[in-house]
C-alpha cells in the first residue's frame, strides 16, 4: 500500500508523523464523484456528489497508531 508521511501529529492520540495518500474510491475526483457516470438513468450529466472514502478532500489520511480518519468529520 503506498502512502506518504504527514507532516502533523495526530490529533486523538499525539503520534506522529500521521499517513495520507490519495483518495482510492475508483470514482473520485479531488474529493467529488460524478454520479452520472455511476446511475446515468438517475443523475443528469454533471451531478456531483461529495466522496465518502476521502470526506470531499480528494486525500485519504489516518493515524498509523490509533488508527482515526483525521478527515471523518470535515
Amino acid at each position: 500500500m503506498d502512502y506518504e508521511f504527514s507532516e502533523m501529529a495526530c490529533p486523538y492520540c499525539g503520534h506522529y508523523p500521521t499517513y495520507w495518500r490519495w483518495c482510492t474510491e475508483v470514482h473520485c475526483d479531488d474529493g467529488q464523484i460524478d454520479v452520472y457516470n455511476l446511475e446515468p438513468d438517475w443523475y443528469e450529466p454533471g451531478d456531483m456528489e461529495r466522496c465518502e472514502t476521502c470526506h470531499g478532500t480528494g486525500v485519504e489520511a489516518w493515524c498509523p497508531s490509533c488508527g482515526k480518519d483525521l478527515n471523518e468529520g470535515r
